[in-house]
Parts: structure tokens; C-alpha cells; sequence
């Protein structure tokens, strides 16, 4: 992984492990993200992407009753908690 996209993956995370529930889950549209995080839009979608890939987030697609797709929800893993814990951030 990259550098820069490895340092966008370890602050999504966080910021997803920041804002999660007791079982590290968050429901949060990219919107939400790209504002939060001031992130671009593209960058956003290609840190998820990478995250799901890695297995570091599993990604829950949520629906209304009509069909209409709502916010995604979003678990960290495991390995997800184990990638921020030994980023070089966590050793600051």
C-alpha cells in the first residue's frame, strides 16, 4: 500500500473506531466522510475500497423498505484495530 493511501486508511479507521459502537460499527454515508475527514470524494472511495480488500472494514449494505439504498454500515475488524495499533502514529 502506498504511503499516502496507507496514512488515509489509518485515519479512516480511527476515525471510524472514534465514532463506532461497542462492537466497532458506524453507519456513515461518504458524504459524512469526505466532510469529516476533508478528504476528496475519489480518495474516500478508494480507501474504502482498499480497507474492504484488506479485510481491515466489512461493509454492510443497508436498504429502506422501498428498495432505496441508505447509508452503508461499516465493522472494523480484528485486523483493522491490530493496523491502527501498530501504525507509527500509535507509537507517538
Amino acid at each position: 500500500m502506498r504511503r499516502a493511501l496507507a496514512e488515509h486508511a489509518e485515519d479512516m479507521l480511527r476515525y471510524m473506531l472514534d465514532n463506532s459502537d461497542d462492537v466497532r460499527r458506524i453507519v456513515v454515508g461518504r458524504k459524512k466522510l469526505v466532510r469529516d475527514l476533508q478528504m476528496n470524494p475519489t480518495t474516500v472511495s478508494v480507501v474504502l475500497g482498499y480497507l474492504k480488500e484488506l479485510g481491515l472494514v466489512e461493509v454492510n449494505g443497508r436498504y429502506a423498505e422501498n428498495g432505496a439504498q441508505l447509508e452503508n454500515g461499516y465493522t472494523v475488524t480484528e485486523a483493522g484495530c491490530e493496523f491502527v495499533a501498530e501504525s507509527p502514529k500509535a507509537r507517538r
